[in-house]
């Protein structure tokens, strides 16, 4: 099979960024700079997110692959976010991509957060709608414009 079965479009697409394997390799790049830098050993680092010192240094070295659960395990420990593995631009491009699909949070502000709280999200906002009038004379209903 030589294309997708599903053809959706993304809200994102033509937003570029990394992919999974990329976010992986950033973070695998990052674990190896703290080591060398004598933040902490290997084996120290093994320790604290409960896996045994060859299987980090294995997943270090690239014999490996990185799980999503040692993977995460990292993250908690470094204290950090997958936010915290984004380039500024590639942030900034995910911002806009944000503000394109949910623009009316910007100038809405605290209802903003109300909404995402609530499960309101992609919901059209308050205000707007079109209310039906009762004409007059003939006592039937017509759309207000």
């Amino acid at each position: 099979m030589d294309a997708p079965y599903f053809r959706l479009k993304s809200p994102h697409a033509g937003v570029l960024g990394p992919d999974f394997d990329e976010l992986r390799q950033r973070l695998i790049r990052m674990v190896i700079g703290k080591i060398r830098d004598g933040e902490f050993t290997e084996r120290g680092l093994a320790r604290q997110v409960g896996v045994s010192q060859p299987q980090l240094h294995n997943v270090l070295k690239g014999a490996r692959v990185l799980k999503p659960e040692l993977g995460d395990a990292l993250l908690r420990h470094l204290d950090m976010t997958l936010l915290d593995l984004l380039s500024l631009p590639e942030l900034n491009a995910a911002s806009q991509a944000l503000t394109r699909t949910f623009g009316w949070w910007t100038s809405h502000g605290d209802r903003a957060e109300e909404s995402f709280a609530s499960g309101n999200i992609g919901k059209k906002p308050p205000g707007g709608e079109i209310q039906p009038q009762v004409a007059r004379k003939t006592g039937k209903s017509r759309l207000a414009s």
